[in-house]
């Protein structure tokens, strides 16, 4: 971590890490005009960051006024909190115009749109995040809360909303935080600082009276730098133990994005815990197989898969269901379990040298469903299914008993037979004439057919004629493109996923495979070669300033609808999972951003 000194009084390295112009050309003043002036020059007034000289009050409310304009937003109060600390820089030497660009920068990295809507949508979004990561990393401090009702709402929001300049009144403290805020480049890590706070804190909290527990916590402060370092410790390791898979499905919620903000928040409602996806699950049972539709080197999927999780699965099904098939290395919940209550809470204590230190995932038979963050059983998850109501009971029992990292598999058995069906891999014991999955799935008759045929004289004689015949074709495809191919590969933020072509009219996919490429330049797709990571050829390319839209469908969130400039049609395609059409829609507009943006041209 960056020492006191160091950030207190080298504000040139903020530079790089907010992307800011530091050139003096704009005009700083700005006429005192807003409707809510009165309110900003009350709230200047309450400013906590030390007492500011009368011309620094006059350059706080010049910032936070020219503010509101540029991003046509009214004034909320915390903004004068943020912006307070970068008119301070001033007294280190730093630039007016400087440090009005940092403050802009860094409400723009670090809480985008969070005072763009008038409701703090974003905010609620917040809220709910921290609660379920709260739970995965403190079940007792989580039930602690909720049992004496204390909502995140009660003492978050102003850690949320002035990203702890609120808590901090040693303005070098402040900075050094901040800071370390932008060189982890990560919307999430405020919510690691804010549970590593009540971790720091906690003997603190859980010791007050129940009806103190709200008032003690509005008390707490960072006031030492031994503190702020065991926080920003706690920070690291509370992510650090957060399977990168799960990382990455809640950053792809997007919460700062108004146009899908409500969508966001009602899916979080009504999430219980964290939700494992079934990736995760599959690298841990295959260890030796490459769980990826990736085409690049440099995919950051395939790399976290070296940080080593210590993973256990138990598979929840009825004997029945586990006796079609089951995940190489997971645990078999016993058939005693669905006979008798009393197991089911005594089923953690076998794990207890291992509490702290190994997450516990538990799979059902299809998607895990919830209405609420407090569970309901019966018929209102799930229709009582039998599997869904000992997932509930479980998940209970290992909470009550203080186990962290307690997780559900995104889709259950049936997600995972999907991807294993998908990536060819085998299951223990699996009778496709007893799974249900594989009956739910079975190929037409044609292809039945086609089958057969190839196992007859001729079809084992024609079969290397045709293979020969396709082979020949394909080398003759690949050396027409291997330039175009070759060059957006040697992109080091290249990224190839492998899909299908979409009808959106007959709500059916291409027979073929294709593979989609894209990075901060080029937007491309081509045939998918069976033993290639690259596209055979490119059918189509452009540059990615030319995308005039993207979009996923709403009723299909795993189809992904793309117009460039000059094409008439709309060109969409089916992905494996709607995490990978979220991540491709994610990072395609951050390229597009950037190259719209001023600092690029």
């Amino acid at each position: 971590m960056a020492t006191v000194g160091d950030i207190g009084g080298r504000f040139d390295h903020w530079q790089p890490l907010l992307a800011v112009s530091t050139s003096e050309g704009f005009e700083l003043h700005t006429s005192f005009d807003l409707p809510n002036q009165d309110i900003i020059k009350a709230d200047i007034e309450r400013v906590q960051s030390g007492s500011l000289s009368q011309t620094e009050r006059e350059l706080l409310e010049c910032f936070l006024t020219k503010y509101c304009k540029e991003e046509n937003i009214s004034y909320k109060q915390c903004m004068n909190e943020i912006c307070a600390p970068f008119v301070l820089m001033t007294r280190n030497g730093v630039p007016t115009h400087v440090s009005y660009q940092y403050f802009k920068g860094f409400v723009q990295i670090t809480m985008p749109a969070m005072f763009a809507d008038p409701d703090f949508r974003p905010l609620q979004a917040y809220f709910l995040i921290f609660r379920i990561v709260l739970r995965y990393h403190e079940p007792r401090l989580s039930a602690f809360f909720q049992l004496n009702n204390i909502t995140p709402e009660l003492y978050t929001t102003s850690w949320f909303l002035t990203a702890f300049a609120f808590k901090i009144d040693d303005l070098n403290l402040l900075y050094t935080l901040w800071y370390e805020l932008l060189l982890e480049k990560d919307q999430l890590f405020l919510v690691y600082i804010s549970i590593a706070f009540l971790q720091n804190f906690r003997s603190l909290i859980i010791n007050k009276e129940d009806s103190l527990i709200a008032h003690a916590i509005s008390h707490l402060s960072i006031a030492t730098i031994e503190d702020l370092t065991s926080i920003l410790q706690r920070a690291r390791n509370i992510k650090k133990s957060t399977p990168y898979s799960t990382r990455l499905r809640l950053m792809q919620y997007n919460f700062y994005s108004l146009d899908r903000i409500d969508e966001t928040i009602i899916s979080l409602e009504q999430e219980y815990c964290l939700i494992l996806p079934v990736q995760e699950i599959l690298h841990m049972a295959y260890p030796e197989s490459k769980i990826c539709d990736c085409i690049h080197v440099r995919c950051l999927w395939c790399a976290k898969r070296k940080e080593k999780t210590s993973l256990m699965v138990i598979d929840c099904r009825t004997k029945k269901e586990q006796s079609s098939g089951v995940i190489p290395n997971t645990l078999l919940l016993p058939e005693e379990t669905y006979k008798n209550h009393q197991t089911v809470l005594d089923y953690p204590d076998q794990f207890l040298e291992s509490r702290g230190s190994v997450h516990i995932c538990l799979m059902g038979s299809t998607n895990f469903k919830t209405s609420s963050f407090d569970i309901k059983q019966g018929s209102e998850n799930g229709e009582g299914c039998e599997v869904q109501i000992m997932i509930e009971n479980l998940l209970q029992a290992f909470l009550i008993k203080g186990f962290p990292y307690i997780s559900v598999v995104d889709g259950g058995f049936e997600q995972c037979h999907e991807f294993i069906t998908y990536f060819e891999l085998e299951l223990i014991e699996h009778n496709p004439k007893k799974c249900k999955f594989c009956l739910k799935d079975q190929p037409s008759y044609s292809i039945l057919m086609k089958n057969k045929l190839k196992q007859t004289f001729m079809g084992r004689v024609k079969e290397p004629f045709e293979e020969k015949k396709r082979s020949k074709s394909q080398d003759q495809d690949k050396s027409e493109t291997e330039f175009t191919v070759n060059t957006m590969l040697k992109n080091r933020k290249t990224e190839g996923f492998k899909c299908w072509i979409y009808d959106k009219k007959s709500n059916k996919d291409s027979e073929e495979k294709y593979v989609l490429l894209f990075n901060d330049l080029t937007f491309a797709y081509g045939r998918a070669c069976p033993h290639e990571k690259f596209p055979v050829s490119l059918a189509y390319y452009a540059k990615l300033d030319s995308l005039l839209k993207i979009t996923s469908l709403r009723e299909f969130p795993s189809v992904l609808n793309f117009i460039f400039a000059g094409q008439q049609n709309v060109m969409s395609f089916k992905f494996k999972s709607k995490d990978i059409a979220r991540h491709i829609i994610n990072q395609m507009k951050k390229y597009y951003a950037e190259l719209r943006s001023p600092t690029k041209k």
